[in-house]
């Protein structure tokens, strides 16, 4: 599903392109329905006009990451690797490649997860 909005291209006329969102509103039902403490949906700065209406405004945009839910802000110490250097051009698994979420990113959200606190840790 990113490949559609990773090709948009904003200087060209995209009026007419509406993207499926069945993955994103099958997602919303499964969050409904089991109410996790915390979700992060992910996705690319070309899905932000399209998720908007459903989601809000994204929570966090890290590089090029683009992040909806309900979780602790993420900080992340250091610099993301480039994407190119996961660009893997000729292979036929390029496109899973590049979605793999760096470890920064995901580590940033284990320690925001595990270090989060609230007045319950303090008060009872």
């Amino acid at each position: 599903p990113k490949s559609k909005w990773l090709r948009e291209n904003p200087l060209l006329n995209v009026d007419d392109y509406e993207p499926e969102l069945d993955l994103l509103e099958i997602t919303m039902e499964i969050i409904e329905i089991i109410k996790p403490k915390y979700w992060v949906i992910e996705n690319v700065v070309g899905s932000i006009r399209y998720f908007k209406p459903k989601l809000g405004i994204p929570r966090q945009i890290i590089g090029p990451f683009v992040l909806w839910g309900n979780y602790p802000e993420i900080i992340i110490k250091g610099d993301l690797p480039s994407k190119a250097s996961k660009d893997k051009r000729w292979s036929k698994l390029r496109s899973n490649y590049k979605a793999k979420i760096p470890i920064q990113v995901s580590h940033g959200l284990l320690i925001a997860i595990l270090e989060q606190t609230n007045f319950s840790d303090y008060w009872l």
